[in-house]
């Protein structure tokens, strides 16, 4: 997994800045004012109001995990081996363990401190008043090696709720959702089909009474790595894939498929809202955000102009929203979307509402970064999370001190920091993180 590190960090460096703005597109099925002909409406209608056991979709398209309650923000970096914690009342953090003598990441590969969890992937969820994780256990516990686990809030009472079974390790995801009674999974895979490669893309859900498996989509249509996001709006799940498909077996002409399908978890029954089709998908780096049932949206990174651009579907088309003025990776935040970065020795927030207006551009405080001091640098941004008026940013630190050379995998660490953007102006504070191991 650590590939998808790279490609974001990759992409942030080459990416050069141009003027980007909202125009008429030549590509057919893109439009900058898409009337409603057929297909999905745009519906603005008031959202149901959201249950206790619906996902939060804050912190769903990024590959770091984060989770929140009343009392604290959980985080662990994908496939980590602790979870840590910030206290909102006390200040308080560190790794979820209590024990007083515990050296807890101090010490490598300490199976027995309370914090220690070994995830797999992405799959820190606060669902039902506990987290819940997937572990990586041993093929003799479980032929996949993967086991859903709880525990409480503090830490405590950590149990086993079922081991995860799977037909095929195709089906092994990357990461993990709760919402209404399921847990899902989606995973891109790797094969050879008919002695030549293939990739696939899909997503699989687990009873969380039972552990009952279903395969909830598949989609195998893809000649360059295939990837799946989700988002839960009321009882659906939509599920936003895309990938490079070489038509005809020209390598030297691909084109970016996207699909957008809706899953109704009541009925069972899914219906596709979007393909991108022949012409394909103007960009790729997508994610998906959903205001109502019929209201849409999608980001992408132009290959054309190296422009970021937010669109919206409308009816089988899309349409665009707006553009930065240059290019940047955008994440979905609640009530907009969101960039941050690293550039000249300063850190930088840009922030848009979902019409375009901007929100915040601007340098932001950094002192997380130097938290430690000189034996660690900064490393990169591996995720942004939350809404327009609270970002959450995953950040890495990478340790430097070469009379320790040996100790840099070990003391390397994965960080969480927040900037509260409630007066306009970010103020930033550190929440926790953990030696990387």
């Amino acid at each position: 997994m650590k590939h998808f590190r790279s490609i974001l960090l990759i992409l942030l460096a080459v990416l050069t800045a141009a003027g980007c703005s909202p125009k008429q597109s030549d590509t057919p099925g893109i439009t900058a004012n898409a009337e409603n002909t057929a297909g999905l409406d745009v519906n603005t209608s008031d959202e149901p109001a959201p249950r206790e056991d619906d996902f939060d979709n804050r912190f769903g398209n990024q590959y770091d995990c984060v989770a929140e309650t009343e009392d604290a923000v959980y985080f662990a970096r994908m496939s980590g081996k602790y979870i840590c914690y910030y206290d909102k009342d006390s200040g308080e953090n560190g790794v979820l363990c209590a024990k007083p003598e515990c050296e807890h990441d101090e010490k490598p590969g300490n199976t027995g401190c309370d914090g220690y969890v070994d995830l797999n992937g992405v799959s820190l969820n606060y669902y039902g008043g506990k987290l819940y994780f997937v572990k990586n256990s041993s093929r003799a516990e479980s032929a996949s090696g993967l086991s859903l686990m709880r525990m409480e809030p503090d830490g405590t009472g950590k149990e086993l709720v079922f081991r995860i079974d799977l037909p095929d390790e195709k089906y092994a995801p990357q990461r993990f959702y709760m919402h209404r009674g399921k847990l899902y999974g989606c995973n891109y895979t790797m094969g050879v089909t008919d002695g030549a490669p293939s990739q696939s893309a899909n997503v699989t859900s687990w009873d969380l009474e039972t552990g009952e498996f279903s395969v909830v989509y598949e989609d195998t249509e893809f000649d360059g790595m295939p990837m799946v996001k989700l988002f839960f709006f009321d009882k659906y799940m939509y599920i936003c894939t895309y990938g490079v498909q070489y038509p005809e077996g020209n390598i030297n002409s691909p084109v970016q498929k996207l699909t957008v399908n809706r899953w109704d978890t009541e009925k069972d029954s899914m219906e596709e809202l979007y393909h991108s089709g022949s012409e394909g998908f103007p960009g790729g780096m997508s994610e998906i955000w959903v205001e109502s049932e019929n209201e849409v949206y999608l980001t992408a990174v132009s290959p054309n102009d190296g422009c970021s651009r937010v669109y919206r579907l409308n009816r089988n088309e899309i349409e665009e929203m707006f553009a930065f003025d240059e290019p940047l990776i955008l994440h979905f935040v609640e009530g907009g979307v969101a960039s941050a970065g690293c550039r000249d020795g300063q850190f930088f927030l840009k922030i848009k509402d979902l019409s375009g207006n901007t929100v915040y551009d601007g340098t932001c405080p950094s002192d997380s970064f130097r938290r430690f001091g000189d034996d660690y640098a900064f490393g990169g941004i591996f995720g942004v999370f939350g809404s327009t008026d609270r970002l959450y940013i995953a950040f890495s630190l990478e340790y430097v001190n070469e009379n320790d050379a040996d100790m840099k995998v070990y003391k390397s660490k994965e960080c969480l920091l927040t900037y509260d953007l409630s007066s306009g102006e970010p103020v930033e504070t550190y929440l926790c993180g953990s030696n990387r191991q």
